[in-house]
């Protein structure tokens, strides 16, 4: 399909998709204009920028914004002093780090990630105090960047051009590897303090990114909560904040594991309708076009086991024609469907009837030639086994020679006919020797001739009518 083309169905799919998304209460997957405000300076935001987006992050309501901002402020407002009066003996980095532990911080405590609750209880952990001191290193007119490592954050101040490690947990935590009693003290974090020659095991980050890493534990804790329909929102924004590879990508993961829910509940038109607002919105991906595959191939799977042909086909031809389906892929769904169908079918319906359906599935192209013929000897055999139960064994060979089955190469087909075979051949045999036993020998060949005309050359018949021979003439 042309560019196009396509890009104009999805357009109007977008508008269709939009107002299904609202109706069907899907994530939400627009930037709040809190984080993409933020996220689309181009300098270093405003230390009252910071405070807001830490807020939003954290998750308050904006009704409560007003009053945890002038809480922030409050706090601030001591700290210019504050400085001043330590500048004699202590770093301006240090001095605000004593500051929050002083003003503000109390216990640590490893999930309390949030802005306000820490405002409110003084409890804090590595992200929520980061945070706070860059604001509050900002404030102070300092520049400020964060460091994340595999399960840590802090922050690194640059005074007069120099950086200096800041653990923020820890009141002795300015230039913590050269105080012993940070290292006495750090362990009740449960944390490692990676120094900075240790550049593989840390990368720098900036303030905005440092705030994402709020959103970051919500979302961390939402996946082990199996609430990935309120993760999405929350992944979006410390994109749409941080604009960074990594962010975008864990942004798109969480469309993916959004995606793979709708799909695990079997609500496969809800994600493919996400998946394509998501397309729209963010562009494509590869992945998309594997979880695409998977929720096409699992909706044509249980479509064709509940017998919902036409919904899956539409559904089928939708995506063939926008594109989303190769010529090869559209056929292997519809196979997929059919099989589903026959399936179906076939185990609660009775040959015949299946025996028609699946002459039509296949004059529709909804199954392959091999289905075609794995199913055809399959009820074919059933079939005959229903009539050799009601009329016996001869009127199963009768149907199979009316439909010309004694010439399949099928092996189930072949042994089913021997096995055919081979019971009437008995049923001629069993009477056979019972009337031999009572010498009536004319009723007996009789009784071998209309066997041999039913089952020409059978070596069991053929040997009973040369014992009857030689009975006849000693």
């Amino acid at each position: 399909m042309k560019r196009g083309k396509k890009a104009a169905l999805l357009t109007l799919l977008y508008i269709l998709v939009t107002a299904g998304l609202g109706a069907e209460e899907y994530p939400r997957i627009e930037p709040s204009p809190w984080t993409s405000g933020i996220g689309s300076l181009d300098g270093p935001p405003a230390v009252s920028q910071l405070i807001e987006a830490s807020l939003f992050a954290s998750g308050l309501g904006e009704q409560d914004f007003p009053e945890y901002r002038n809480r922030i402020h409050s706090l601030l407002s001591g700290l210019p002093g504050y400085v001043r009066e330590k500048s004699g003996a202590l770093p301006a980095g240090e001095a605000v780090l004593h500051y929050l532990h002083e003003k503000l911080f109390t216990r640590y405590a490893e999930p309390q990630t949030l802005i306000h609750v820490s405002l409110d209880t003084g409890r804090y952990n590595c992200v929520s105090s980061a945070v706070l001191y860059a604001i509050a290193a900002r404030f102070a007119g300092l520049q400020v960047e964060g460091v994340v490592t595999p399960d840590h954050a802090f922050c690194r101040v640059i005074e007069n051009g120099t950086g200096t490690d800041v653990e923020t947990t820890n009141p002795y935590g300015y230039n913590p590897g050269q105080k012993r009693e940070f290292i006495n003290a750090f362990g009740q974090t449960g944390f490692t303090y990676v120094p900075p020659g240790n550049y593989h095991l840390r990368t720098s980050i900036d303030e905005r990114e440092l705030v994402g890493l709020i959103l970051q534990n919500r979302i961390s804790r939402l996946q082990r909560e199996n609430r990935i329909d309120l993760a999405v929102p929350l992944a979006v924004d410390r994109y749409a904040m941080t604009r960074t590879e990594r962010t975008e990508a864990e942004m798109r993961k969480e469309f993916i594991n959004y995606t793979s829910v709708l799909n695990g509940e079997r609500r496969f038109d809800e994600a493919l309708e996400f998946l394509d607002a998501v397309r729209l919105r963010w562009g494509e991906n590869d992945e998309y076009s594997n979880i695409l595959d998977t929720l096409l191939y699992n909706s044509s799977v249980i479509a064709g086991r509940e017998g919902r042909e036409e919904e899956a086909l539409a559904r089928l031809s939708f995506r063939h024609g926008m594109g989303d389906l190769s010529e090869e892929s559209f056929l292997k769904y519809r196979h997929i469907l059919g099989d589903g169908l026959i399936y179906r079918y076939s185990t609660t319906r009775g040959p015949l009837d299946s025996l028609t359906e699946l002459e039509r599935l296949h004059d529709d192209g909804l199954i392959s030639d091999a289905t075609y013929r794995e199913y055809l000897a399959v009820l074919h055999i059933r079939r005959a086994k229903e009539i050799a139960l009601d009329q016996g064994d001869l009127a199963a060979l009768e149907y199979f020679r009316d439909h010309e089955l004694q010439k399949s190469t099928d092996q189930r087909i072949r042994q089913a006919f021997e096995i055919f075979t081979h019971n009437a051949a008995a049923f001629y045999h069993n009477r056979f020797v019972a009337l031999f036993r009572e010498k009536r020998y004319r009723e007996a060949g009789n009784l071998i001739q209309e066997g041999l005309d039913e089952l020409s050359g059978n070596p069991l018949l053929l040997r009973d009518q040369q014992i009857l021979r030689q009975a006849q003439n000693p």
